[in-house]
């Protein structure tokens, strides 16, 4: 299964890049030994990786104010937009 990311970057900004924000996931296994989550350790520290972008109907409209709201996504997608501000 794909793991979907949210995009964090305004393609109005970086036209030819797509950026992700990524926390490290740092736990400790049941002996008590310090482990790093798969995924997150993985592209800390690849150098490229295959990506997939589904798209997206979203519109962002300027001709009347907006409340956002983040449920589950965090901050993430608030990043692309103060980008273009």
């Amino acid at each position: 299964m794909p793991r979907y990311y949210t995009i964090a970057s305004s393609a109005l900004v970086h036209p030819n890049q797509i950026r992700i924000a990524i926390s490290l996931t740092v736990y400790k296994n049941y002996e008590g030994r310090e482990r790093l989550g798969l995924t997150s350790a993985f592209l800390k520290t690849a150098q490229t990786a295959r990506i997939f972008v589904k798209d997206s109907n979203f519109v962002m409209r300027s001709d009347v104010p907006i409340l956002m709201v983040g449920p589950g996504t965090g901050i993430v997608p608030f990043i692309a937009f103060a980008e273009e501000r």
